[in-house]
C-alpha cells in the first residue's frame, strides 16, 4: 500500500517538474531568433544577438523595405 504522504509528494512534485519545464520553454521562446529551413526539412535557429543573426537580419529589413507593398486582396474597397 502506498503511503499517502508519499502519494501526495509524488503528484506535487511532479507539478512542480511541469512548471520548471513550461518556464523553461517560456523562456526559450522569448529569445529573438532566426529560423533557417533547408530544402531537406532540417532546420538551424541562430541567435539575433550573434553576428550571424545581425548580418542576417539587417540584410531581412532592407529586403523587406525594399519590396513593394502586397497587393489588395480580392474584393477589398478602394480607399478612394
Amino acid at each position: 500500500m502506498v503511503k499517502p504522504h508519499r502519494l501526495l509528494a509524488d503528484r506535487v512534485g511532479s507539478y512542480a517538474d511541469e512548471a520548471r519545464a513550461f518556464m523553461r520553454r517560456r523562456r526559450h521562446h522569448r529569445r529573438p531568433y532566426i529560423r533557417i529551413q533547408y530544402v531537406g526539412g532540417d532546420a538551424v535557429e541562430i541567435p539575433l544577438d550573434s553576428a550571424v543573426g545581425a548580418a542576417i537580419g539587417t540584410a531581412a529589413a532592407s529586403l523587406i523595405s525594399r519590396s513593394p507593398a502586397p497587393p489588395a486582396p480580392p474584393g477589398a474597397s478602394d480607399p478612394r
